[in-house]
């Protein structure tokens, strides 16, 4: 009880001369989160010489008693006074923000979105992309296996190159293209390119590519060197190209041997019509000497002419060409006609005939 009253006797005593005593702070209150920020502790003010420190006082006589106990200690000195240092932030562990609450915890990390690149809505699951190529799978397929259109079988093995009917894909368009193949007209050039229209993966189409050539070849006009000509312009890449191109060279080389055949004949016309003995052994050589005299009989008519009735055959420098003969003597007016198979020989660069066989 002394004791008590002797230090209420002391905190009155401080109070009248301006005194006070100082409590400690209240440690802050424990939280249940954790933060990295470091707090400032709170500074005391200074203390003026003479003012008595945390936990004592002055008496009246300026001796210092402990006031917890009120015995009296003995004097000492007041120590320098010390700024206050600001707080600092600790270097070696950043601060980690955290959100307002009482049970906040702290920040993590954004989830990284989805692989397949799907966004949740809220409330909403999506749909596995595997589900979604499973089911347009089915759903072509479906389409595909009751199709008989080349096209929709092929367009479903584009669209699904690994898809779990790939096998039977391949199988459905190869029984469409054997049966296409076994029933159109072969030696028919419209159903062969309507047949590669439909299969552009067809098993066929070599074959097919083939016969229409075959038969274009089949159908060219190979007597014809305008319409052959033709055929080797249209058809660079045929396999016939060779032959075609052979029987073309012919075709040329006869038609200029028969032009200048045909000038031989002409000659032989015109030496009897103008009565020319020296141009008729020109075009004729050989010529019997009873139609030279003939020709030289004055005031009579001897003439003949050679008409193109067929083709020429040549055989290197030899040709020979089926011929009306005409033949005027006399006083007739209408001559004799028969026909005759002319043979002639090439000399340079022109033909000449050699033979007449009912003349000579």
């Amino acid at each position: 009880m002394a004791l008590g009253a002797a230090a209420a006797a002391v905190l009155v005593a401080g109070a009248e001369l301006g005194f006070h005593l100082i409590k400690p702070s209240k440690p802050p209150e424990k939280t249940n989160h954790t933060t990295s920020v470091e707090i400032p502790k709170p500074v005391a003010p200074p203390v003026q010489q003479g003012q008595p420190q945390k936990g004592e006082h002055e008496t009246t006589g300026g001796q210092q008693v402990e006031a917890e106990t009120g015995e009296p200690r003995s004097p000492t000195p007041n120590p320098p006074l010390q700024p206050a240092k600001p707080a600092s932030k600790p270097a070696d562990k950043p601060a980690v923000p955290v959100a307002k609450g009482p049970t906040s915890q702290p920040a993590t990390q954004e989830s990284p979105p989805s692989q397949t690149g799907a966004t949740n809505s809220p409330g909403l699951s999506p749909e596995p992309r595997a589900a979604t190529t499973l089911s347009r799978d089915e759903a072509e397929w479906q389409v595909a296996s009751d199709s008989t259109d080349p096209a929709v079988v092929a367009k479903y093995s584009n669209d699904f190159p690994d898809g779990r009917h790939k096998l039977e894909a391949q199988r459905r368009y190869k029984e469409l293209d054997d049966q296409a193949w076994k029933t159109l007209n072969q030696k028919d050039n419209n159903d062969l390119q309507r047949y590669e229209r439909d299969f552009l993966y067809g098993g066929h189409l070599k074959d097919a590519a083939q016969l229409i050539d075959d038969n274009e070849w089949r159908g060219a006009d190979r007597d014809n060197l305008q319409k052959l000509q033709e055929f080797i312009d249209r058809h660079q890449n045929s396999s016939h190209l060779p032959e075609a191109q052979s029987i073309l060279s012919k075709l040329k080389t006869e038609q200029s041997e028969a032009q200048a055949i045909q000038k031989a004949l002409l000659q032989f016309n015109e030496a009897f019509r103008e009565r020319k003995p020296d141009a008729v052994k020109q075009a004729w050589h050989g010529v019997p000497n009873r139609y030279l005299n003939a020709m030289r009989i004055p005031d009579t008519v001897f003439m003949m002419a050679l008409y193109p009735a067929g083709k020429a055959v040549v055989n290197g420098n030899v040709a020979s060409i089926d011929c009306r003969l005409t033949v005027t003597t006399g006083s007739r007016q209408k001559p004799t006609e028969r026909r005759e198979t002319v043979t002639l020989a090439k000399e340079g660069d022109h033909w000449a005939i050699v033979d007449i066989p009912g003349l000579t």
